[in-house]
């Protein structure tokens, strides 16, 4: 994986029979985060150089119980005097999927979705809006603040709302086995000072080009925003 054309991280993710595996070596860790199902039931749990580190498995028929629970959770309705920060949809639009220029490795470059990611939260209104003002006949998209909590939201014109937390940690999608997996999995890295290795990986030179790109594109759509 790249950032800006710097590459810092090298993993593996394959598919299994009945599942998905991927993992990330350095130093002395090699940790994996495997999912697969045997016997109706999901199976999911992480190890590093073989030593089982987590583990969580439900009978798949719960997963349908568990998916019903979480649409009751993010899906409400909306109050004509609702405030949100809308956030224009052509922004969306830009997104690309990502190319594999090979069968067994594919290079990706996440410097791309920063370009798209900058822009799509710098155009967000200063000043919030109310749903029934904003609302015409398309969806509104946007961030919303509730419970000192930030919230991506889907507004319908039918008066159906879907909510997102923002905070991971406090998202519906822990209640599934394959989400908090993954929470685990990169909580396990952070402990294991796999992000601060990847951070000291950088050439300086690297780091100065890199974060200098930032600023000019975070410069840029500042730039563009104040334009009449």
């Amino acid at each position: 994986m790249d950032l800006l054309g710097v590459r810092f991280l090298s993993l593996w993710c394959r598919d299994n029979e009945t599942g998905l595996s991927l993992g990330v070596r350095w130093e002395n860790h090699d940790v994996h985060y495997t999912v697969y199902s045997r016997r109706e039931a999901l199976n999911c749990h992480i190890t590093d150089k073989g030593k089982r580190i987590w583990e969580r498995e439900i009978p798949l028929d719960e997963m349908q119980t568990l998916a019903q629970r979480f649409m009751r959770e993010i899906v409400g309705k909306w109050r004509a005097r609702e405030k949100f920060y809308p956030i224009d949809p052509r922004r969306l639009e830009t997104w690309e999927e990502l190319s594999i220029t090979d069968e067994k490795y594919q290079r990706v470059d996440f410097g791309e979705y920063i370009k798209r990611v900058i822009p799509m939260l710098l155009d967000v209104d200063e000043k919030p809006a109310t749903i029934e003002d904003s609302m015409k006949q398309a969806p509104l998209f946007g961030l919303q603040k509730r419970r000192l909590q930030w919230y991506f939201i889907l507004a319908e014109p039918n008066g159906t709302a879907v909510r997102f937390p923002l905070d991971p940690y406090k998202s519906p999608l822990r209640m599934f086995p394959t989400f908090e997996g993954m929470l685990r999995y990169m909580k396990y890295l952070d402990k294991k000072g796999f992000f601060d290795y990847i951070t000291m990986s950088f050439d300086k030179e690297d780091m100065q080009r890199v974060f200098g790109e930032i600023e000019l594109m975070v410069s840029n759509t500042d730039i563009a925003r104040k334009r009449p």
